[in-house]
This record gives structure tokens, C-alpha cells and sequence, in this order.
């Protein structure tokens, strides 16, 4: 196997793990992957067509958490105090991402309106 295929192959796997963590940031997970890249339009631009691969989509879904899981994170943020000292910024983050990854909450820019209320006792 030849040297650019093997680098391939191992953006393609180390990719979509960089980036579930960088919150669905692709550009910062190529830059991550593949330090030389400082620019961030180029790192856009191949992170975009890392995307578009039906091999990185399905490793990014093998690595999220289930509808189950992640509803009970969620319940469990908004039931219970947290066992370590977090900030309401830190729980705010937490939630705002997970409804992120799950598609009930969108950017700014797009045409869906979500209303999510709940209410933090203190």
C-alpha cells in the first residue's frame, strides 16, 4: 500500500473521531488531524469533502450516542445536581451541544424555529 493511500485511510479514521469531540467543527477536527494545515478555508474545504464520504458519515454515527442515551443525559442534566462543581455556563454548553447532535436545535442561519423551555431550580 502506497504512502498518500495510507494517509487516506488514516485522516478517514482519525477524522470523524476529532470531530464528534470539536462539537461537529470540521475544520478544527482536520486541522487537528493533520497538523501541517494552519489555513482554516482549506481545512473548511477538506473537512467538507471528508463529509461528503459515505465511510466517514457512518463511522461520525457509530461514534455518537444513541436516541436512548443521550435523552437520559439530558433528563439526568435537568433532574438532578451535578456530582462535580459546574457552572450553569458549563450545564447551558452541555445541553445546547447534545440538542445540537441530535438535530433539535439549529444555528442561527437556518429556516427551523425549535422553542425549547425548561426551568434550572437552584
Amino acid at each position: 500500500m502506497g504512502y498518500k493511500k495510507k494517509q487516506r485511510e488514516f485522516i478517514e479514521q482519525a477524522f470523524p473521531v476529532e470531530y464528534v469531540a470539536n462539537g461537529m467543527n470540521g475544520t478544527e477536527a482536520y486541522k487537528t488531524v493533520k497538523k501541517s494545515v494552519k489555513n482554516d478555508a482549506i481545512a473548511a474545504t477538506q473537512a467538507s469533502r471528508l463529509l461528503s464520504r459515505d465511510n466517514v458519515q457512518e463511522r461520525i454515527l457509530a461514534l455518537l450516542p444513541s436516541e436512548k442515551t443521550e435523552a437520559k443525559r439530558i433528563r439526568d442534566a435537568l433532574k438532578n445536581k451535578p456530582s462535580d462543581p459546574i457552572t450553569w455556563r458549563d450545564q447551558h454548553k452541555f445541553l445546547e451541544t447534545s440538542l445540537k447532535l441530535k438535530g433539535l436545535l439549529k444555528g442561527e442561519n437556518t429556516q427551523n424555529n425549535v422553542q425549547i423551555n425548561f426551568t434550572v431550580d437552584r
